[in-house]
């Protein structure tokens, strides 16, 4: 895609909004815009390690108070499913996936890239109401999301059809 391309744009301005949150050591706004840029590239293996050492790096920091790390290991944790389930996801393993990426998102209910890979294993498996589900999930947090991955051309055609695209 070229650089003009409007998804392309959006995922830098995650980057370039994560990239200056994480220098002001705001971790949660840079780790929530290094997901959101995830969610436009997913086999993404540097973004996947910069929202570890984000995590890690929150964990440091001195003045959280303990509740607040026991939320952020919380969503750390979710996080590690996530990164699990996806890699399930792409090995083919689709049911130990979708406990995996349920795991995560009962963990961590704001997890739209979670909800996206178990869309997709519900629509490969044919389970149309529950893929259904999920997509809603995303479409409503990032109403101009668009599948990108390893994901087929009947799982897209279900998603379009819940965007409302023709």
């Amino acid at each position: 895609k070229s650089s003009d391309d409007p998804l392309i744009k959006q995922f830098k301005e995650y980057l370039r909004l994560a990239t200056l949150a994480a220098t002001k050591s705001d971790y949660e706004t840079a780790i929530r815009y290094w997901k959101n840029a995830l969610l436009w590239s997913p086999s993404h293996t540097e973004l996947r390690r910069l929202i570890d050492k984000g995590y890690v790096d929150w964990l440091d920091s001195q003045f959280i108070p303990t509740a607040k790390k026991r939320e952020i290991r919380t969503a750390q944790a979710a996080w590690k499913r996530l990164v699990r389930g996806y890699q399930l996801y792409a090995d083919q393993d689709y049911s130990a996936a979708l406990q995996i990426l349920n795991e995560a998102v009962f963990l961590d209910p704001s997890l739209i890239e979670a909800y996206k890979w178990i869309g997709c294993i519900a629509a490969i498996q044919g389970k149309s109401i529950k893929a259904s589900e999920a997509f809603i999930k995303v479409i409503r947090s990032e109403p101009d999301f668009e599948l990108t991955g390893e994901i087929p051309a009947k799982v897209h055609q279900l998603f379009n059809r819940l965007k409302g695209d023709k």
